[in-house]
């Protein structure tokens, strides 16, 4: 017993003297590694940083020693900038005890916290950030100070990425993020995962991903003289969903992406937060459950009006559809869809295709096929057969003027045709209209109407521009009336 309490006793002390040794070393050469640090980091940026406050520590990054800045803020590269490109509150630079110990200053971690970054192009298309001297013939050891970055965290970090000539802005919120870096001369391999919180991906009028909390697992490698970024197979979280990711990126003149995304556990809610508010609209309360399934690729140019291909493929199978608030569902649907922006890459050249479309809902079945054509001016080729329920219907999909209803309805319709001038003339638009609509037993109850339309029977059929109305048959409130006529 006596013997290991005299070891421990040893051990400990030896503990002590080794960690007062290195904090005595380290406090009595805090000048000289602020020095080398400070000349070092003026050797590779081209624009003033200005720090608040610098100091060396032992215990902020134990058991590294670390260089720790306050309030740090790095001016950006254009001469009228007002904005800096980074603010960070605290800035870690970590340092092996090791490597202090031999004499050799090498910074292993970065750690930064609690800042914002800001990154831009301004209108005619020049970056804030060319703010870093690239010096291709030095070895990464020169000098007395070196950066030999292994590990890179990222902790409330606010990002800005503003393309003013594009007008395209990213705002995400990085909660927290570690990476790790391995360097081999001109080739950097990076490795990340981590936390964020997009506010809005922001291409022209629309909004994508606004509001989402993503989880992100990368694999990078980047090839610093071809300018070249191949991305190995990747994850992106958004909920239960996640989107694998993998291709390249190049950079040398322009950027050229030619990338592949496909999602996995998707539902109707993950895939709709790709889309702008716009063209999720009131889809965006719906939920799904069952097979939804999303992926394609982005291919092509990304530089000043020129824009990617985009080819993207999804559809469901044997999936469910409900609306929280109305507990109403349509069931076993099946649909296969695909979007390109097409060979110009642009909205008039935009189609959307949905194909084998069909379902129930409440036991009655529905289906159909639509293609719409030229996103700019549509155009749209339609064909619809449902059998409903009236109520039902209106409860999963409400209609502004309706209040409620009930009944059957039977409806087959076919239409192709301009949008524009459909709305503008719909019955000289209606050349390629075709169906039929028969009413049982339908109720409606208006919502700029008073009284209530009850005991409606009837068939409608429309062929062309001719709609002829057989034995049409109802009540207005109290009032009774039959209809027979072609129009």
């Amino acid at each position: 017993m006596k013997k290991l309490r005299r070891f421990l006793f040893y051990f400990l002390l030896s503990l002590a003297l080794l960690l007062g040794g290195t904090v005595a070393g380290v406090w009595l050469g805090q000048d000289r590694i602020i020095a080398l640090f400070v000349q070092q980091v003026n050797r590779y940026l081209r624009t003033p940083v200005r720090v608040g406050k610098m100091e060396v520590s032992v215990l902020d990054q134990f058991p590294r020693v670390s260089i720790t800045l306050h309030q740090v803020r790095v001016s950006g590269s254009l001469p009228q900038d007002t904005v800096p490109l980074a603010r960070v509150r605290r800035l870690y630079c970590a340092f092996d005890a090791w490597d202090l110990w031999r004499g050799h200053y090498r910074v292993r971690a970065v750690t930064l916290t609690d800042g914002r970054v800001y990154v831009a192009h301004d209108r005619q298309g020049r970056p804030n950030y060319d703010v870093i001297r690239y010096d291709t013939t030095a070895a990464p050891t020169d000098g007395a100070l070196a950066f030999g970055l292994e590990n890179v965290r990222l902790e409330r970090i606010h990002t800005t990425y503003d393309d003013q000539l594009r007008r395209q802005r990213y705002a995400v919120r990085v909660e927290d993020m570690g990476a790790e870096l391995a360097v081999n001369d001109m080739l950097v391999e990076i490795t990340a995962q981590g936390n964020t919180h997009v506010e809005a991906l922001q291409l022209g009028a629309d909004g994508y991903f606004r509001d989402k909390a993503l989880t992100l697992t990368t694999r990078l490698r980047i090839d610093r003289a071809a300018r070249l970024v191949r991305i190995e197979p990747s994850e992106l979280k958004v909920g239960s969903a996640a989107y694998g990711v993998a291709g390249r990126v190049s950079y040398r003149r322009v950027t050229d992406l030619d990338l592949k995304i496909e999602g996995r556990n998707t539902d109707v809610q993950s895939v709709l937060a790709l889309l702008p508010a716009r063209a999720a609209g009131r889809l965006s309360a719906y939920r799904s459950r069952g097979d939804v399934y999303f992926g394609g690729t982005v291919r092509g140019t990304l530089a000043g009006s020129a824009s990617p291909r985009l080819d993207f493929r999804f559809g469901c199978r044997n999936a469910s559809f409900y609306h929280p608030e109305y507990r109403q569902a349509v069931e076993r649907v099946y649909l296969t869809g695909t979007f390109s922006n097409g060979a110009a890459r642009a909205a008039h050249t935009s189609t959307l295709d949905l194909r084998d479309v069909r379902g129930t809902l409440q036991g009655r079945p529905f289906g159909g096929s639509l293609r719409y054509d030229n996103f700019r001016d549509p155009r749209v080729a339609l064909r619809l057969r449902a059998d409903l329920d009236v109520g039902r219907a209106l409860r999963f999909f409400p209609v502004p003027a309706v209040r409620g209803g009930s009944g059957t309805a039977q409806l087959s319709v076919t239409f192709a045709g301009s949008v524009r001038e459909f709305r503008a003339s719909p019955a000289t638009a209606a050349g390629q209209a075709a169906g039929e609509l028969l009413l049982q037993g339908v109720a409606l109850r208006l919502r700029d109407y008073t009284q209530p339309f009850t005991g409606l029977n009837g068939r409608f059929r429309l062929r062309r521009d001719e709609v002829s109305v057989r034995d049409f048959v109802g009540r207005v409130g109290d009032s009774d009336f039959r209809l027979k006529a072609v129009c």
